[in-house]
């Protein structure tokens, strides 16, 4: 357990980083499971990416920016040079997820003649090599960072002052961001891995408005998105 996590109360950043980990482990299994260069695995493939890099990781790269990590600055000025540092570390995975999704985005665009098939067989291991080290990087990163953060906050930080940034932060998202996100994050904290405290707090504050739509939420709107990470088509399964 993380010293002061009983005391951190902004649940939200820990589970959307959760999700954004089991989307992540899902897309690579997706790319692995992709072995030849067809218009359709290829577009499979940069679909799974899109969704991942887009729905999930794009808002939180957003929070972090805008939101979360100018709010733990205001918090204590000593801290300036290593949360600015953290900071930069998460947007460059960020980035470098967009470089991969632009570069697959361009591969699905091209001809299929231009497909020769040591040029795929290179490209598919590249990708999922790079998807990987991606993952383990963020999943190393999400650990640093919470290990950092948390008894940080924890002990610097009220418990209201910690709601009203959690507040600020749900203010930021669309309600398609919030929605999605509520879906993959539900997801995540299902998985019997995952850790008791982030369980609990979901099982506690999730409005109970939420809690009776959750059900469709998830049929609507990130079911349908979630599929594009199955390592199956949808006729297959």
């Amino acid at each position: 357990q993380i010293p002061g996590e009983n005391n951190f109360v902004i649940h939200g950043w820990r589970w959307h980083q959760l999700a954004l980990l089991r989307e992540l482990e899902r897309v690579c299994k997706l790319s692995v499971s992709i072995t030849t260069c067809s218009a359709k695995d290829i577009a499979r493939l940069y679909s799974g990416v899109h969704f991942v890099v887009n729905d999930i990781w794009a808002p939180l790269n957003r929070i972090e920016t805008q939101v979360f990590f100018p709010w733990l600055l205001q918090i204590s000025s000593n801290s300036v040079k290593s949360l600015g540092l953290r900071q930069i570390q998460r947007q460059t995975l960020f980035k470098s997820a967009k470089v991969l999704e632009s570069e697959l985005n361009e591969w699905r665009q091209l001809s299929i003649n231009a497909r020769s098939e040591s040029m795929c067989s290179a490209k598919l291991r590249n990708i999922q090599k790079r998807l990987q080290i991606l993952s383990d990087y963020v999943d190393n990163e999400t650990y640093s960072a919470e290990k950092y953060i948390i008894p940080f906050v924890a002990s610097s930080v009220n418990e209201q002052a910690q709601r009203d940034c959690s507040a600020k932060v749900l203010r930021s998202m669309s309600i398609r961001e919030q929605l999605i996100c509520i879906g993959s994050m539900h997801e995540a904290l299902n998985d019997s891995s995952a850790n008791p405290v982030l369980k609990n707090a979901w099982n506690q504050e999730l409005p109970a408005y939420v809690r009776l739509m959750l059900p469709s939420i998830k049929t609507i709107l990130y079911n349908r998105r979630s599929q594009l990470v199955n390592t199956q088509t949808q006729k297959e399964q």
